[in-house]
């Protein structure tokens, strides 16, 4: 184990060091910079019926020069305590957006890749959830104070929304 860590370090070192410079953050990264701030939540569950609205609180940081956006949400879900956390980027060598998240009400991580519009209001992801249940999230700015959050279950080739948020920067 130790062996590992060991060439782990030196291959990480050896490829800082061999950089000119550190990366700065593309045209992909700014459009990250649009979800910065204290966001008030509101979401509900098309789903499921009779399901209240839920009411929680996102707050976002950019972190590592401006590379990554860092989330935090705590609400309240159809009567339980909910926290999640992600961290979503703009990878240059793949040529797309990637994020994980986790939340207090799985033991997975989960794992995302997605793209943007030409606008850089609208993110599409996909990723696999619990039970490798694909999901589609699509997040879209509506102006700079508002924007939704929509999760599509896809079963059978259908979209189905299972939850929508409804986000409002906080002044």
């Amino acid at each position: 184990m130790k062996a590992a860590l060991a060439s782990w370090m030196t291959l990480c070192a050896s490829t800082v060091f061999a950089q000119e410079e550190p990366p700065r953050p593309t045209e992909h990264h700014e459009h990250l910079r649009a979800y910065v701030g204290t966001w008030d939540a509101v979401t509900k569950f098309p789903q499921v019926k009779d399901a209240p609205d839920s009411e929680g609180v996102e707050t976002n940081i950019l972190a590592c020069g401006g590379l990554f956006l860092v989330s935090n949400l705590k609400s309240e879900m159809m009567g339980r305590e909910f926290q999640g956390h992600g961290i979503q980027g703009y990878d240059t060598a793949k040529k797309k957006y990637v994020g994980v998240w986790v939340d207090s009400w799985g033991t997975q991580i989960d794992f995302s890749e997605g793209e943007c519009d030409r606008t850089g209001k609208v993110h599409t992801w996909r990723t696999k959830g619990a039970g490798e249940i694909e999901w589609k999230l699509v997040s879209e700015m509506k102006d700079n104070d508002n924007r939704v959050f929509t999760i599509y279950t896809l079963e059978g080739g259908k979209e189905s929304p299972m939850m929508v948020t409804t986000y409002r920067r906080r002044k």
